[in-house]
């Protein structure tokens, strides 16, 4: 279980506090990048992990190591093998609408996505598909000029099903899971890597997608659905597994959290459940925004 330290001794302790639990994730992912350079036979990285993981900081990570070794690296989106709307599965979400579902193996054209694994093989000149959500579609194609050494990053909660497992074990690859993997204490209530991931969540989604804390609370139960059905049962078989939690984010996140659960309807289902985590925090010692590193994963979450 991870534990924040809560008191300092003055604001240089606090400073070297956040540097360490830094330092510790960087070794994490040290030692993935490096895993990928030292077998000069791997053409392709794949890189998946639950919402609000830290996939985005990882992937630059691994894109920064990698290009100062001389290495050629390219991005590429599951999300670009969307099969078209017309071809896609319709489930009931947690509002009791009917939406398009994107969180299965079906909606992914494993046929397009087969081909465009076996050009990248070959160090064939290849077009990735650019998928359109609005028109529900592939509109377009983007090409990647391959020379031989290069590495194609797969990034997508897509990588650890295990249908498209199969599809990369054709070929020589290495596959990353990033996820919060530990718990934590935080005002004497135990929260699970979910609970941590929630808590990311319900403030990025704020910040930056213009989410009121309820929005999030409501479509919740439907990500860690799918969590539970096509992510977790196969996680495990991932060739590196990344823990994302950092000692001293309850410090870090406390002031932007409360004020985005102050937000949460007084009148709703989620208000007690908010007041409850809030009350949790009402004792943390908050760590100052300017100390959070220009290079850290929580700019993910807090900007």
């Amino acid at each position: 279980m991870t534990e924040y330290k809560n008191c300092f001794s003055d604001i240089e302790d606090m400073r070297k506090y956040v540097i360490e639990c830094e330092a510790h994730f960087e070794d994490q992912l040290d030692t993935a990048w490096k895993t990928v350079a030292e077998d000069e036979e791997i053409s392709y990285v794949t890189l998946s992990g639950p919402t609000c993981a830290g996939k985005t900081t990882t992937a630059k990570k691994l894109i920064s190591e990698l290009s100062a070794l001389g290495k050629n690296v390219h991005m590429v989106s599951f999300d670009d093998f969307f099969k078209e709307h017309s071809r896609l599965n319709t489930i009931v979400d947690s509002f009791g609408n009917e939406r398009l579902d994107f969180d299965t193996v079906n909606a992914i054209d494993l046929e397009s996505l087969h081909d465009t694994l076996e050009h990248i093989f070959l160090h064939r000149d290849v077009e990735i598909p650019i998928y359109d959500f609005e028109e529900g579609r592939p509109n377009g194609k983007r090409p990647i000029d391959l020379s031989p050494g290069d590495i194609v990053i797969f990034e997508g909660i897509q990588a650890v099903y295990p249908e498209i497992a199969r599809l990369f074990s054709e070929h020589k690859y290495k596959s990353i899971y990033i996820s919060v993997n530990d718990e934590m204490n935080i005002g004497g209530q135990i929260f699970s890597g979910r609970d941590i991931r929630f808590i990311r969540r319900i403030v990025r989604d704020f910040k930056f997608r213009g989410a009121d804390p309820d929005f999030t609370y409501d479509m919740w139960p439907s990500v860690c659905d799918n969590e539970d059905k096509n992510m977790t049962p196969y996680c495990h078989n991932s060739d590196i597994l990344l823990n994302s939690v950092m000692a001293y984010e309850p410090g870090i996140i406390k002031n932007e959290l409360l004020r985005v659960l102050s937000r949460v309807d007084k009148n709703g289902k989620y208000y007690s459940h908010a007041m409850s985590v809030a009350e949790c925090f009402n004792n943390i010692t908050p760590i100052p925004f300017e100390m959070l590193p220009e290079n850290s994963l929580y700019h993910e979450f807090l900007g």
